[in-house]
């Protein structure tokens, strides 16, 4: 089972999975596209992987992020 979405980076409805078990008088619906790619990059490389400032800063000066 499959939903279209908006999704703003593309402009368009997107597919998305839909929410299973679909109950018809249920709320489960899916309401976005969910975060753009690299969103959450700078939480993850900080938060979860202790990285400070100033190499989160070198990364994206290299590029690499």
């Amino acid at each position: 089972m499959v939903r279209e979405v908006e999704d703003p980076a593309f402009g368009r409805p997107v597919l998305q999975a839909g929410v299973v078990p679909h109950i018809v008088e249920g709320p489960g619906t899916v309401r976005w596209a969910g975060p753009a790619i690299g969103a959450h990059t700078e939480e993850v490389l900080s938060g979860l992987l202790g990285m400070d400032r100033a190499a989160i800063a070198e990364l994206r000066a290299q590029g690499v992020i």
